[in-house]
């Protein structure tokens, strides 16, 4: 009985933690956490920032914020980068699907260390973007 017991803890701690490192961070050290409204009111002064979705080619083409260009984070090294945003003081925003991915973070983190210098985090995604009603583009 107690053996039943302490595994069934085990398991229980196991799943917890492993359910905690799968959430994305709300917030990262050097970028600006953005929310819906505050990206448009970004846009209104800084016209040309860069929307790079992290998600999958397919979910991308199933409905992506207007002018976003996908680009998986493990393809996205300090070249492919340039070639998107030549100018390092070029705001980019990095998004995926909602809190429990990962990916936008990886993207902020490498746009960082290559030493860009407006870099803004969508922690909401797309699953946030939906749920305020804003409009998605499909290909």
């Amino acid at each position: 009985m107690k053996l039943l017991k302490y595994t069934f803890l085990f398991v229980l701690m196991f799943t917890l933690n492993a359910a905690a490192e799968l959430d994305a961070p709300i917030h990262i050290d050097g970028a600006v956490t953005v929310t819906p409204g505050e990206i448009f009111q970004h846009l209104e002064a800084r016209p040309e920032m860069v929307f790079i979705d992290t998600r999958r080619r397919v979910d991308y083409d199933r409905g992506h914020i207007k002018g976003a260009i996908q680009l998986l984070t493990s393809t996205l090294d300090r070249d492919r980068l340039k070639e998107i945003v030549p100018e390092k003081k070029t705001p980019i925003l990095f998004y995926c699907q909602g809190p429990g991915c990962k990916r936008a973070e990886v993207g902020v983190e490498k746009a960082l260390a290559y030493g860009y210098k407006h870099v803004f985090y969508y922690y909401g995604g797309l699953e946030d973007w939906k749920l305020h009603g804003y409009p998605l583009i499909k290909e």
